[in-house]
């Protein structure tokens, strides 16, 4: 016997709402089995539609907030980390005293002097860490812990 359209709809419907477990896993495994064909159809599509996309971002980030926290608080942390490795070595420590609690060390402006000539926005957190692997880790920042950067800074202004 043959449904009509609207009937077909109405199955189809009925169908996925009680499958929708099943259906989801099916899609999963599809995508791990095609991943490359996977990436390649969304990169196609992204760049078909790039409004599209930005508003659906914005959408997942506004009923998604902790993760969008979380994936920002990874980044600066992995960022940071390039940041000391570079500067400090692997695993980073402080070039005065070689303390080497990551917790505690901070990136150090060699000459204070090269600290003005940055952007003001630059200059600390995430796009402080950002701007400086963005410039090709210049070389007038040095690894300091905690303690070490306060007493320099004494320092400094004791010579002032």
């Amino acid at each position: 016997m043959a449904r009509s359209t609207k009937q077909q709809l109405e199955y189809q419907k009925e169908y996925r709402r009680k499958n929708r477990d099943r259906i989801r896993e099916q899609k999963r495994q599809y995508r791990l089995q095609h991943l490359e064909e996977e990436k390649e159809r969304t990169r196609k599509w992204l760049n078909n539609n790039p409004e599209r996309a930005r508003r659906n971002r914005r959408e997942w980030a506004r009923r998604n907030p902790d993760k969008v926290k979380r994936g920002g608080q990874k980044w600066m942390k992995r960022n940071r980390l390039k940041v000391l490795i570079h500067y400090g070595g692997n695993p980073p420590k402080c070039v005065y005293c070689g303390f080497d609690k990551i917790d505690c060390l901070d990136v150090d402006h060699i000459d204070r002097n090269d600290k003005k000539k940055m952007p003001k926005t630059k200059r600390t957190g995430k796009g402080f860490h950002k701007w400086i692997i963005d410039n090709d880790f210049l070389p007038i920042f040095q690894v300091l812990c905690k303690n070490c950067n306060w007493l320099k800074y004494l320092k400094s202004l004791n010579n002032n």
